[in-house]
């Protein structure tokens, strides 16, 4: 028996007296504790076995080493990240979370180390060759075995998204490609038709925060003919289906783009409103109707929004864009888009008509 600088070096026989146990070594974590202390006991004397069991244990220290924490605030989870690097077995991701998730990746910190240590290359002595019949003994094998292979493909794209990386000449290429690209902005399939209704926008839900409105409220209304001017009320009111409400605020322009006072921008609380508008058409005023709408006091979205923020164009604006479409603050998203350079991608998404 050889000796150990910290005593004997356990015995090792050649080859392996125990099959039955050595085909339990790969999902040795999940055996009954009484078999897997004598596993380990086996192990100990067995020149075959005991290798296997090491760089196992090894290898599940590693991987436990690279969990990423449970994510706080706004930062997507660790199988969202590995998703948006669609490695083998993720699940598909809208657009919308795609693009999200790629603004979030440029913008964090956090996310960008964790997405770093992806790049580590797992323990090579894992990979030991197991004979077919001995994968065949369990149906666990496989399942251990394959735990590796998201992690290889993961380190494998972390460089596709984590594009602030130490290695200025990437970076610098895959952000000027990035840069370059246009914006894509939110589709929607038109099932019912376009809204009747004069009056586009503010509609359904409107976000804010506690210092205020997220984006200029800008009133929409379809152009009416010989029309000169423009007339907006806005009423406050509880919500109910007869509620008279109250006035807050009215305000004209010669468009049929009016923007409301930053003054009432500031002081618009949370709560339900309608308004309504008329136009001046050759020296008559003409009813064009009333339309509902909620402002929203949605801190989380707000938080998701100035996250998005710090990531480089068009990343920021296609996520700011999908953020907000997918919440339903569809007038955020176009008095947002309004602040784009135009193009024809930004002129058609403003042009598109709200469905009834």
């Amino acid at each position: 028996m050889a000796m150990h600088e910290h005593g004997l070096e356990p015995r090792r026989e050649a080859g392996c007296s125990r099959p039955d146990l050595a085909v339990r070594i790969v999902d040795w974590d999940d055996v009954p504790a009484a078999l897997r202390a004598e596993l380990e006991r086996h192990a100990g004397d067995c020149a075959e076995c005991g290798p296997k069991l090491e760089h196992l244990q090894r290898a599940q220290v590693w991987l436990e080493g690279q969990a990423l924490p449970r994510p706080t605030g706004v930062c997507p989870s660790a199988d969202e990240l590995y998703d948006f690097g669609r490695g083998p077995g993720a699940r598909r991701r809208s657009e919308a979370e795609r693009l999200s998730l790629r603004a979030h990746a440029a913008a964090c910190a956090e996310c960008s180390k964790f997405l770093r240590t992806l790049e580590q290359r797992p323990p090579s002595p894992v990979l030991f060759e197991v004979r077919a019949d001995e994968l065949r003994a369990t149906s666990h094998q496989r399942r251990r075995l394959q735990l590796l292979i998201p992690l290889a493909a993961a380190a494998a794209v972390a460089a596709i998204f984590v594009w602030r990386g130490a290695n200025s000449a990437t970076g610098d290429a895959a952000a000027n490609e990035v840069a370059a690209a246009r914006i894509r902005f939110p589709t929607e399939v038109a099932l019912r038709g376009t809204a009747p209704s004069e009056l586009w926008y503010p509609r359904e839900r409107v976000l804010a925060s506690a210092a205020g409105l997220w984006a200029p409220l800008v009133f929409e209304l379809a152009p009416r003919e010989h029309a000169s001017s423009y007339r907006v009320t806005l009423l406050r009111h509880d919500g109910g289906a007869f509620a008279a409400g109250v006035e807050v605020a009215r305000f004209e322009g010669a468009a049929p783009l009016l923007s409301a006072p930053p003054e009432l921008e500031r002081a618009l609380a949370a709560g339900h409103y309608t308004w309504e508008a008329w136009a001046g058409v050759d020296g008559l005023e003409v009813a064009l109707g009333r339309r509902d709408f909620e402002v929203v006091l949605d801190e989380a979205l707000v938080g998701e929004l100035a996250a998005r923020d710090r990531a480089p164009e068009p990343t920021r604006s296609e996520a700011l864009l999908h953020l907000l479409h997918d919440a339903g603050f569809d007038g955020d998203a176009r008095s947002f888009a309004r602040t784009l350079a135009p193009s024809a991608e930004r002129d058609a998404f403003l042009a598109r008509r709200p469905g009834r």
